[in-house]
Parts: structure tokens; C-alpha cells; sequence
């Protein structure tokens, strides 16, 4: 039965849109370091490792996705809250201290609501973005 989960999940997923593959990253993350935190709480710094490396790994594709010529000042921005996250992450494992990786999932949390507003207001062919370098259009108003 899991098998067959895993299948159904790995399936939406390829069909999702870009918006929603961030989306299940960030949630990936987001599980992964709440597991973490909750070990670290009990005191089981070795049980913690792994979600809080599952999250740190899950920043990491994050990463890999920034587009840095495009993205510019976004995207560098993006960067060093990851960069952030990754090692809070490490300090809470190394210190066996919940509070940094409560630190790096409040980012994380953050930076999803954000994408998830992002996500909801993109409406293809609905937005029109008018500055005051560009004439306007009959019909239009900014």
C-alpha cells in the first residue's frame, strides 16, 4: 500500500505546475524540520538527525532552483535566507538545541506563505503591471 502512495504522490507531483513543485518542497522542508524540532525537544539529538538533514537537503534543491540572472536581487535575497535556514539547521543538531531549527523553520514557514500568496494571485493573462515608463493602452488603467 505505501508503494502505491509513494507512486500516486511522485505522479501528482510531476504533473504539477512549477508553483505547486515549489509548494511541496517547502512542505517537505517544513515536515521534515517540525520532526526534527520535536526530537530535539526530547532530548534525542541522534533521532533528529535525519529529518533535520531531510530539511536541510530540501533547502538545498530549493537553492539549486534560484535563477540568479533572472532572479537578480530576489534571488540573492532567497539565497541567503536558505544559506540561513542550512545553517540553523546544523547549529540545532550540533547543539542539540531546538531553537535554532525553530528559527530556521519560522523562515521556512515565512517564505512558504509567501510563495503560497504568489502562487494563488498568479492568474494567467489577468495582471497587467503598468509603470511610469510605459504608455498606456486604450482600456487600461494602473
Amino acid at each position: 500500500m505505501r508503494r502505491r502512495t509513494v507512486s500516486y504522490r511522485t505522479t501528482h507531483l510531476e504533473r504539477a505546475d512549477h508553483g505547486q513543485q515549489v509548494l511541496a518542497v517547502y512542505d517537505q522542508a517544513i515536515r521534515m524540520a517540525q520532526r526534527g524540532i520535536v526530537h530535539l525537544a526530547k532530548g534525542n539529538r541522534r533521532q533528529a538527525l535525519d529529518p533535520l538533514f531531510g530539511a536541510n537537503q530540501s533547502v538545498a534543491e530549493l537553492e539549486t532552483a534560484l535563477d540568479f540572472p533572472h532572479g537578480e536581487e530576489i534571488a540573492v535575497n532567497l539565497w541567503r535566507l536558505y544559506e540561513f535556514v542550512r545553517e540553523s539547521l546544523q547549529v540545532a543538531w550540533e547543539d542539540g538545541a531546538p531553537g535554532a531549527a525553530e528559527d530556521a523553520l519560522f523562515v521556512l514557514e515565512s517564505l512558504r506563505e509567501g510563495w503560497l500568496q504568489w502562487v494563488d494571485r498568479k492568474q494567467p493573462s489577468a495582471a497587467i503591471v503598468c509603470t511610469y515608463r510605459e504608455p498606456m493602452n486604450e482600456g487600461l488603467s494602473c
